[in-house]
């Protein structure tokens, strides 16, 4: 509600001037002070969104905010999760990549066996070599 602290307190000391009907009938009018916590605050409410309809031409103030939320990918498991296994499976690639590299120019260097194999050398030549060499 759009009313200040000062509003609301003129509003209790309105409420506290006024007599409230009694609770059993032909019964004497009480005060504001002699009802009971959720019947004040009842009435305190009431008043005070009546008030603001007639001096503010409304009850509740709605605000507008824009945020930006990012997230810190270094706490964000799935991006940490991820970065990991890729950074193993490109170790891990590179370390065959060399293993097999090794043991395909052992081969070809190999002076027996170079004669036999001339056309491994080449690399277009991998989808159709039948020694299984490359």
């Amino acid at each position: 509600m759009p009313a200040s602290k000062s509003e609301f307190q003129r509003i209790q000391q309105q409420l506290e001037m006024e007599k409230f009907p009694s609770e059993y009938p032909n019964g004497a009018p009480r005060a504001f002070h002699q009802l009971s916590k959720e019947d004040r605050a009842a009435f305190e409410k009431k008043r005070l969104v009546e008030y603001c309809r007639k001096a503010y031409k409304k009850a509740h103030v709605t605000k507008v905010e824009t945020r930006e939320q990012t997230v810190c990918q270094r706490e964000n498991a799935f991006y940490v999760d991820t970065v990991r296994a890729f950074r193993d499976r490109r170790y891990e690639y590179k370390a065959l990549n060399k293993v097999h590299t090794l043991k395909t120019n052992y081969i070809l260097n190999q002076s027996n066996l170079s004669s036999n194999f001339p056309d491994c050398k080449e690399r277009s030549c991998r989808s159709c070599c039948k020694w299984g060499c490359c």
